[in-house]
């Protein structure tokens, strides 16, 4: 059928039946199209001229109406026509209109999956409504507290516990409407409760053999992930599993209940079979006085704390992986390394036996006094425990690195000789030679003191060095 919603076609069917001219059968409605859902009350208002008395016939099975003006109702849907015949008791003239009751489209809808879950629930809702005379325009989905959707086929995802009754308007094109209602349609239900503990969950070495307990809601499907094997599903809450090899492991548990819904939990690392070693080692073989001393953890795993103690009085010092330390006095060392991994748990040291060379330098001199040049001095290493190196310096800006040099001064002057010695082990000593070394050469002089006007013999003359 042809007809716009919200257009009003009047159809004039019968055109005047009049006898004379002097007689016009004519009328004015308020609406010609209604929907059988709500029926149709149309207000035939009378424009005749001319006559005297009017006939209604109005086609919805009440008997004719000779009032000038008439209401009727039609609630079936079809088409109605209505004739008013109006005379002045020798002429008669009448006038159709028709009016058009449509039928209601008529709504429906089903749910091809499940209605009943848990919180994130997906539901798709497939629109079924006929329409039986115009096109349906207009879809309205309502969950009973809200609007959730226009579409012809939503989907829609529940996130709150409850139950929800669905209900679904159409409206069509001549605005024709009807809608459904199904209660408890969908219903989310509480999740399924998880938990589990594990104990014991440390160890130092392999094996460790971990009790789980599922402390989950009863009467679920269980799947576990051990972090050893491949997943496990089963019914049991208990369960008893072996760790035998060093490292951190994940345990995964997800329960499901009868109507599908799951829950998962992953916790990391919740099995850990630490691998504490410590070793450490000395950076050179012997260590030098005053020399900062370098130790080395090569070798050392599992360790997150590294706590030193230096076996020289001093407090342990909690530090990273590389020590180091500054011995003032030479000796023998127990110098201990603890280490503790990063839960605690697990901790080893270890001692080793370090030595702190006692290397000192020495000095000595064939000569020290000269007073002629050249003054050759024979200079010869005093040092305490044997030098590996030497390197001389005579006061005179001339340099030598034998062990024992002699050196030739060729100038006069006070001289300081010093000596930077080095040991098989690195170790460096220097001494400056506490004994100046002194070059001077002597200078003859001499004066005369005498009486001038003495000039016969004997006269006194007295003559006085002046050497140097």
């Amino acid at each position: 059928m042809a007809i716009k919603k919200g257009l009003f076609f009047l159809f004039l069917l019968a055109v005047s039946t009049s006898i004379s001219g002097q007689v016009t059968a004519d009328f004015t409605v308020n609406n010609t199209d209604g929907c059988a859902s709500t029926g149709l009350q149309v207000v035939f208002t009378n424009t005749s001229t001319g006559a005297t008395s009017y006939i209604w016939e109005l086609d919805n099975g009440n008997p004719p109406a000779t009032f000038v003006d008439v209401v009727a109702t039609y609630t079936s849907a079809g088409i109605y026509i209505v004739t008013l015949t109006a005379t002045d008791g020798t002429n008669t003239d009448t006038q159709n209109i028709q009016i058009t009751i449509h039928e209601n489209p008529v709504a429906a809808f089903s749910v091809p999956g499940d209605t009943i879950g848990c919180p994130g629930l997906s539901v798709d809702f497939i629109d079924q409504s006929q329409s039986l005379d115009g096109n349906i325009n207009s879809w309205t989905w309502d969950d009973g507290s809200s609007i959730f959707s226009t579409s012809p086929s939503p989907t829609e995802v529940f996130n709150s516990l409850g139950s929800y009754d669905i209900k679904l308007f159409i409206e069509d094109e001549f605005g024709c409407t009807d809608q459904i209602t199904i209660a408890n349609q969908v219903i989310i239900v509480p999740p399924p409760s998880i938990g589990l503990s594990g104990t014991p969950l440390l160890a130092c070495s392999p094996p460790l053999d971990v009790t789980f307990s599922n402390t989950s809601s009863p009467g679920l499907i269980y799947s576990w992930d051990f972090g050893v094997s491949a997943v496990t599903t089963s019914s049991m809450l208990d369960t008893v599993i072996s760790y035998n090899a060093v490292g951190s492991y994940d345990i995964a548990l997800t329960v499901t209940d009868p109507i599908g819904c799951a829950v998962d939990t992953v916790i990391l690392g919740y099995v850990e079979i630490e691998d504490v070693l410590a070793n450490f080692q000395m950076t050179q073989d012997t260590g030098c006085p005053n020399v900062n001393t370098q130790f080395s953890t090569v070798g050392t795993s599992g360790a997150d704390i590294y706590a030193w103690d230096y076996d020289d009085g001093g407090a342990i010092v909690i530090g990273g992986a590389t020590g180091s330390h500054n011995y003032s006095v030479p000796g023998n060392y127990n110098v201990n390394l603890s280490v503790t991994s990063a839960s605690g748990f697990c901790s080893h040291d270890t001692t080793v036996l370090i030595v702190i060379e006692d290397f000192t330098a020495g000095i000595s001199s064939s000569a020290t006094y000269g007073c002629g040049l050249p003054f050759s001095v024979s200079f010869t290493d005093a040092s305490i425990a044997n030098a590996a190196a030497w390197q001389w310096d005579f006061g005179d800006g001339s340099v030598d690195n034998s062990q024992n040099p002699v050196h030739n001064y060729n100038t006069e002057g006070m001289f300081v000789a010093s000596l930077e010695a080095t040991s098989n082990n690195g170790c460096i000593e220097s001494i400056v030679f506490e004994d100046t070394i002194i070059v001077n050469l002597p200078n003859a002089d001499f004066s005369i003191v005498y009486d001038p006007n003495e000039v016969c013999f004997p006269s006194v003359v007295t003559l006085t060095d002046n050497s140097l």
